[in-house]
């Protein structure tokens, strides 16, 4: 199904902190990308669609402050969200983004499916759990994808997936969390076209 879909015909639409104006002027299917800062949300972004300059990389954790639009071959958007977790950026701006984020994934009609990304080296944090279950609360689908494989063993990918279920179980969110765990590597192209699958299915 994702042979429908040219996900090499990507372009930045717009960035904004308001969702009813994405709401109003982008009415388009929706994909969202989120995660800890410096998770690699922009590295999976331009893995997808194979451009490396569309979405803008930083070395620094918790650049992105608003919710950053880009239109997938006239079919969909992908959504580009601000991190939570550690960031160089003041409390305040870290209270905003994460408010950002909370309105959009609560109130946004047009949000099908989010990424929802962990780094593999790190494992799942406590703000990983409290955003898995804000996404069960509000009903959303989503799929847990780890990022950064090629940094570790296969014995340490398998690892981070058994870690993952345990603590999810221990938390009560084993059941009913949607798709598979897939680990995917930016750098090496693992698993970036499940994730165009799953992108396809969804919509």
């Amino acid at each position: 199904m994702s042979n429908s879909i040219n996900y090499k015909n990507a372009t930045f639409v717009c960035g904004t902190t308001s969702v009813s104006y994405a709401l109003k002027q982008l009415q388009y299917p929706e994909i969202a990308v989120y995660g800890r800062s410096n998770v690699g949300k922009s590295s999976i972004i331009n893995a997808i669609t194979e451009c490396k300059g569309l979405c803008r990389k930083s070395m620094k954790p918790g650049c992105t402050m608003q919710l950053n639009y880009f239109l997938i071959d006239d079919k969909l958007m992908i959504v580009d969200m601000p991190g939570y977790g550690f960031a160089r950026r003041s409390k305040v701006e870290i209270g905003k983004s994460y408010n950002i984020a909370r309105n959009y994934i609560a109130n946004s009609t047009s949000l099908k499916a989010l990424l929802l990304l962990i780094d593999i080296r790190r494992g799942c944090k406590e703000n990983d759990i409290e955003m898995i279950k804000l996404l069960c609360e509000e009903g959303r689908r989503f799929v847990i994808v780890f990022t950064k494989g090629d940094k570790v063993c296969e014995e340490a990918r398998e690892h981070a997936r058994l870690n993952l279920e345990s603590i999810l179980k221990e938390h009560g969110l084993d059941e009913g969390i949607g798709e598979a765990t897939i680990v995917t590597s930016s750098k090496k192209g693992k698993n970036i076209s499940a994730l165009r699958e799953l992108i396809s299915e969804v919509i």
